[in-house]
């Protein structure tokens, strides 16, 4: 083997490595997030706020904590630099419940309020209603009821009242109702990431077995890592089979050894193998071109 491809060889192996751990890194923060938003939430259950309180008074404290570890473990997921803090560790009288902040700066200030009333869009538009969130983001619960035959989401529901509160004459609030319509939301989205919703099952299940939920929170995480890790490795390796393919041709083409027709058709060949084709390629084509040495 001449001293360029073994040197191409080695350094592709270690690329491999490389890429692999940094396409993982992603999902490693994720996992380090989910630690993270559980250790708060364990904190909050092991308060006596909620030791000394009921389902009904916390509730809405869980739905924060649980929600903004939702969103931070999705942004670390896509590798956005967003996340959610929930106020009530360092600011529990702030009108805001969780802010997004983003390089040192808060983007998104959000009210959550986790209704489990009989008449879930009533009791949140009316808890929205407060002037004092004006401009937030409103945060409400996430699922569905059943009205005329027809299931219709809480979202959507909350919204038709607050339009119609909006639009109502003689009603002083007008102005705070088309707030909370034009700002309502059941779930957390911010910079193309979203956390999803929380139902009202999720928040029973934290609040009854919270150690449980803690566990399987960080062990989907953990599990997910895990997946993405060996499947980032693994097409590491593929492309870097392309690309010692594609060197070791261009290798042979500038030592005399090949036509240039032969490595282009030998590399498309050797990548298809190594599943990718076009990223050798582009690759290769610079990089051989660069340390090779034509023949004299």
């Amino acid at each position: 083997m001449s001293v360029l491809k073994k040197a191409a060889k080695n350094a592709a192996k270690e690329a491999g490595i490389i890429s692999g751990n940094g396409t993982s890194k992603n999902a490693q923060n994720a996992t380090n997030e989910a630690v993270n938003g559980m250790k708060y939430f364990k904190a909050k259950i092991e308060s006596p706020y909620v030791q000394n309180g009921s389902f009904s008074t916390t509730k809405g404290n869980l739905f924060e904590y649980i929600i903004a570890a939702r969103y931070n473990v999705a942004a670390a997921s896509e590798g956005v630099g967003a996340r959610a803090y929930v106020t009530d560790i360092t600011d529990p009288h702030s009108p805001a419940d969780i802010l997004i902040n983003k390089n040192g700066k808060t983007v998104q200030e959000i009210q959550a309020k986790f209704s489990n009333s009989k008449h879930v869009a009533a009791d949140t538009v009316f808890m929205q209603s407060n002037p004092k969130y004006r401009g937030m983001t409103r945060l409400g619960r996430y699922g569905f009821e059943i009205e005329n035959g027809k299931k219709i989401s809480y979202l959507d529901k909350e919204k038709e009242l607050a339009k119609k509160a909006s639009e109502r004459t003689g009603n002083l609030r007008q102005g705070d109702y088309k707030d909370v319509y034009d700002n309502l939301t059941d779930e957390i989205d911010y910079d193309g990431v979203s956390s999803g919703g929380i139902t009202l099952e999720e928040i029973e299940k934290a609040y009854k077995a919270p150690e449980n939920y803690a566990n399987q929170f960080e062990k989907n995480c953990v599990k997910a890592e895990m997946k993405t890790s060996a499947v980032n490795m693994a097409r590491a390796s593929i492309l870097t089979t392309g690309i010692v393919s594609g060197i070791s041709n261009f290798a042979e083409v500038y030592s005399g050894e090949k036509s240039i027709e032969s490595a282009l058709h030998d590399i498309g060949v050797d990548s298809i193998k190594g599943g990718v084709r076009g990223a050798a390629t582009g690759v290769v084509s610079t990089s051989s071109i660069t340390h090779a040495t034509p023949a004299s």
